[in-house]
C-alpha cells in the first residue's frame, strides 16, 4: 500500500494521525549531500506508520525513526490531508442521457468529439464514416473536455473549480469540488483516478513560512486527497510559479520548483511521497515541462530562457529516483514538440505568434532529423494525435474547423467537432 493510499484509508482521525509524521512546520528541506544522507527534522517522513505508532506525548512534526535515507536530488515536502473533514464528492444535479455504449462498438479506433449543437459527446471512427452519441447532457451542463481510459472503462470529465465526471461503463455521474483552481488548467491522471491543480497564492500550508505554491491532489472517486507545498521564487511573478501535470498513473511532473537557488523540473510520486529533481542543467535553471503522451515513453522540455527557445524530449524515467535518463535535443527552434504513442515519432508545430502562418513537421528516430510537412495560413493548434502517431488533428483557431494531417502532408476536413481524446475497442 502506498504512502498516499495509507493517508486516504480509514477514518478522518486515522488519516490526520498518520500525517502527523508528514508535516514540516519549519521550512523546506535542503538537498541531501548525496546518496545515504539521512532525513533531517525539516524533511517529511513518508515511511509507512500506523496511528498506534505515533508518539502521543510529543506534539508537532516528528521524523519516523524508520525513515529511509534519501538519495541525492530527492526531497520530502510539506503535505497535509485535504479536505480536513468530510469529502468533496457529491451526486451530479442535472439531466444526463447515456446512449451508445463503447463496449458495443466494432473493433477499431474511435475519437470522442463534442457536438455543441446537441450538447452531446459523440464517437467517431478513424476514417470518419461511423459516428453516434455516447453522452447527451441537459440544459446547464457543460460538455466534458477530457477523456480518460480507466482500464478499458471510459471516463469523461469537465474539469473546473467544481469538476464533473461521467463513467460511460457504469453510467453514473458525480461532481468533485470546489477545487482550489488558480491560473493553470486542472490536470487529470491518465486513468482518471486523480486530479491536480495549483492553488491561488492566498492558500498556504500552515507552518511553512517560505514562499510556496500549494498543489491540491484529489481522488476523483472519493473526493479526498491532500495538499503539497512546492517552493517558489520569493516575489516572483505568477508565470514563474510552480505548476504540475500528470505523466503517469501516480506520478506528477512539477516545473518552476525553486530549490538550491535554481528553478527545477521534478517528478513527484504518490507512492513514495518523494519529490525528485534531476540535474537537467547543472548550475542553472532547468527547462520547463512542455507536454506528455500518456502511453508514450517521453515528456517534452522547453528551454524558454534561450533565444530562440529550444526543445528536447526526455524519458519519463528521468524524473524517477535512480531511473534511466536519456535526453534528446530537437533541432527546430521556436517550435512546440508534440509527442505520440510511437516513441520513434515526434511531431512539431510553430506557436500561435508572431507569424500569420503555421508550420508543421515531425522528427523520426533514430537520427531525429526534422522534416516539414505543411505550411498553413492562419493559426492552428493540435487537438489530438492518432493512436499510431501517423496523423494528427488540427483545429483552426478562428473558424473552429478541424482537419486531419497525415505524414505525407495530406490535409482532410474532419467535420465532427472538437476532439478531446481517442479510445480503442479490442
Amino acid at each position: 500500500m502506498s504512502a498516499v493510499d495509507r493517508m486516504l484509508k480509514g477514518s478522518r482521525g486515522s488519516i490526520l494521525a498518520t500525517l502527523a509524521l508528514s508535516l514540516s512546520a519549519c521550512s523546506f528541506p535542503t538537498a541531501p549531500s548525496g546518496a545515504g544522507s539521512s532525513p533531517t527534522a525539516l524533511e517529511i517522513s513518508t515511511s509507512p506508520v500506523v496511528p498506534s505508532e505515533l508518539p502521543q506525548d510529543t506534539p508537532g512534526p516528528q521524523v519516523s525513526p524508520s525513515a529511509p535515507p534519501l538519495p541525492a536530488n530527492a526531497y520530502l515536502i510539506p503535505t497535509s490531508v485535504w479536505p480536513e473533514t468530510g469529502d468533496l464528492s457529491q451526486p451530479l444535479d442535472g439531466a444526463v442521457a447515456y446512449e451508445v455504449s463503447p463496449a458495443s462498438l466494432s473493433q477499431g479506433v474511435y475519437f470522442v468529439a463534442l457536438d455543441s449543437s446537441d450538447n452531446a459527446a459523440r464517437y467517431v471512427s478513424l476514417d470518419g464514416k461511423e459516428t453516434g452519441v455516447l453522452l447527451r447532457l441537459g440544459e446547464g451542463l457543460k460538455l466534458p473536455d477530457r477523456l480518460a481510459d480507466q482500464r478499458g472503462q471510459l471516463l469523461l470529465a469537465d474539469l473546473r473549480r467544481t469538476s464533473r465526471f461521467y463513467d460511460l461503463a457504469q453510467r453514473t455521474a458525480w461532481e468533485v469540488g470546489p477545487i482550489c483552481l488558480w491560473r493553470t488548467a486542472l490536470s487529470l491522471s491518465p486513468a482518471g483516478d486523480w486530479i491536480a491543480a495549483d492553488c491561488e497564492e492566498t492558500i498556504q500550508l500552515d507552518g511553512v513560512p517560505q514562499p510556496h505554491t500549494v498543489v491540491e491532489i484529489l481522488s476523483t472517486q472519493e473526493g479526498v486527497g491532500y495538499r503539497i507545498a512546492l517552493p517558489r521564487i520569493p516575489g516572483s511573478d505568477p508565470s514563474r510559479s510552480p505548476f504540475v501535470f500528470w505523466i503517469g498513473p501516480r506520478t506528477l511532473i512539477a516545473s518552476n520548483v525553486w530549490l538550491e537557488g535554481h528553478l527545477n523540473t521534478c517528478g513527484f510520486s504518490l507512492d513514495s511521497g518523494i519529490l525528485y529533481c534531476p540535474p537537467l542543467t547543472p548550475g542553472g535553471d532547468a527547462p520547463s515541462f512542455g507536454g506528455v503522451e500518456p502511453d508514450g515513453e517521453f515528456v517534452t522540455l522547453i528551454y524558454r530562457d534561450r533565444d530562440p527557445w529550444e526543445s528536447a524530449v526526455a524519458q519519463k524515467s528521468c524524473f524517477e529516483v535512480s531511473g534511466a535518463c536519456t535526453i534528446i535535443a530537437l533541432e527546430e527552434p521556436d517550435t512546440i514538440p508534440v509527442l505520440t504513442p510511437n516513441s520513434e515519432l515526434v511531431w512539431w508545430i510553430t506557436p500561435l505568434e508572431p507569424t500569420q502562418s503555421t508550420r508543421i513537421g515531425f522528427y523520426i528516430a533514430p537520427g531525429w532529423g526534422s522534416q516539414e510537412v505543411a505550411v498553413l495560413e492562419g493559426d492552428y493548434v493540435v487537438s489530438e494525435v492518432c493512436p499510431d502517431g501517423g496523423c494528427l488533428f488540427l483545429e483552426d483557431i478562428e473558424s473552429g474547423s478541424v482537419y486531419r494531417l497525415d505524414l505525407d502532408g495530406a490535409l482532410t476536413p474532419f467535420p465532427h467537432g472538437e476532439i478531446i481524446g481517442s479510445f480503442s475497442v479490442p
